[in-house]
């Protein structure tokens, strides 16, 4: 009796587990992000555009160096595929190329990180979707 039981409700545990987290989107979406290389206080800023793949860590490398010197870092809305809800978008920004030390807290399309009022070394970013309730 037990067996059956389970064999009932098994199919109910499945289907509950398909809809618990959002599929995934395809790799192949990219988010621009504004990486502010004046100042903070700067009033004219200036800022770099660096392609970042969703679910994928990447590298922040401008010239000269092999890091990005950065004072703030925006989701750019206009630059950033339509077909993604940036409302649901989170990224994250690393001190070493690894993404092993925290940089920024997360931010979001409308919240950037504020990361310094003077420019401060950015290795990584990664930008991922966020569920919502």
């Amino acid at each position: 009796m037990q067996f059956s039981l389970l064999a009932l409700h098994l199919p109910f545990a499945l289907a509950s587990l398909t809809y618990a987290s959002p599929p995934r989107p395809p790799s192949n979406h990219t988010l621009s992000i504004l990486i502010q290389t004046s100042s903070g206080l700067d009033p004219v800023h200036i800022t770099i555009p660096l392609q970042v793949p969703l679910y994928h860590l990447t590298r922040c490398s401008l010239p000269p160096s092999h890091l990005c010197s950065a004072s703030k870092l925006t989701i750019d809305p206009l630059s950033s595929p339509t077909n993604v809800d940036l409302n649901a978008v989170e990224c994250r920004a690393y001190k070493d190329a690894e993404g092993m030390l925290p940089g920024s807290a997360a931010f979001t399309v409308g919240k950037p990180a504020l990361l310094s009022t003077n420019l401060v070394d950015v290795g990584s970013m990664i930008c991922y979707i966020i569920e919502t309730d």
